[in-house]
């Protein structure tokens, strides 16, 4: 135990001096929770959270390629029937801004967005899946997969009319440099699409006891894998920096929970953000997701 305590000693002394990645801010970052072997950090500066070190990006991409999705129940239920909430309006909201055209989805899982949303004619269905099990299960559906992790995969320039980012923004180790890719692959004209868990909602309901009682993660945002958890001013200097331009910016509902009660806590906590963001004037964002909505610069 006393081994334990002087480890995470030197990593929370190690990180004195870190600067922020998203704002670039020195000597701004206070550690939220730490282990011996990385820390998660918030930056006062833009509300950033971040791990530092970052994971080992050999061990992140094999277990995306291998292990991360490996069966129906995760591709189906997982990254659809438990978001329908949050997908439904995500789609909504881009089809009342385009009615046709190539989308393109990040993470695209097994294609239950694209296939549930954009299954007319009109639309040209495409996605970026790292995960072989579940791309597959995308191609059967008649999408276009770039199998990979956006890093290791080559998008055609000015070739998109939308581009979504489901859950998973948090997971890019360059955020920038991945932005700016997207950048070039999206039209003129094309809309980018971000949904993510609100910074400030999930570091509560992680490092909080009243948080973990609620609405607690089963795992560890020291071992998950998500590099980086982001607010409206982080997304803001993020977007400007990359050459886009935000049109919109709301609240979202949480994924469907996996009990009664705790799905009630967050219908009404949702409720209740909701309220605040339209009596605020859009200014008061909440959670506990949110999604952003930006065009080219």
């Amino acid at each position: 135990m006393e081994d334990r305590l002087t480890a995470v000693g030197q990593m929370r002394r190690s990180i004195v001096g870190s600067c922020c990645k998203i704002c670039f801010a020195k000597n701004r970052s206070r550690v939220l929770v730490a282990n011996s072997e990385r820390a998660l950090l918030r930056c006062r500066s833009c509300g950033t959270a971040y791990l530092n070190p970052q994971p080992d990006s050999l061990q992140i991409t094999s277990h995306l390629t291998d292990h991360y999705i490996k069966d129906e129940v995760q591709t189906e239920h997982h990254f659809g029937k438990s978001r329908e909430a949050v997908l439904s309006r995500v789609a909504d909201s881009i089809q009342r801004r385009k009615t046709a055209g190539r989308i393109l989805d990040i993470g695209c899982a097994g294609g239950y967005f694209l296939s549930r949303y954009f299954e007319l004619p009109s639309w040209e269905l495409y996605g970026v899946e790292p995960s072989k099990y579940a791309a597959a299960k995308a191609e059967q559906r008649n999408i276009k997969v770039f199998q990979g992790q956006l890093s290791s995969v080559t998008l055609p320039g000015s070739f998109f009319d939308v581009i979504t980012i489901f859950d998973t923004f948090s997971y890019f180790r360059d955020p920038q440099h991945d932005l700016k890719a997207l950048r070039t692959a999206v039209k003129s004209d094309g809309l980018l699409v971000i949904e993510q868990p609100l910074a400030a909602t999930t570091v509560w309901r992680h490092a909080t006891r009243m948080g973990r009682l609620l609405g607690g993660y089963p795992m560890s945002l020291l071992d998950g894998g998500q590099n980086f958890l982001y607010g409206p001013r982080a997304m803001r200097l993020l977007l400007k920096e990359t050459g886009f331009r935000e049109v919109a910016m709301a609240n979202l509902p949480g994924n469907k929970q996996r009990d009664v009660l705790r799905d009630l806590f967050f219908g009404a906590y949702y409720a209740g953000s909701s309220i605040c963001w339209i009596a605020s004037g859009n200014s008061w964002l909440c959670g506990p997701n949110f999604v952003v909505m930006a065009i080219a610069a």
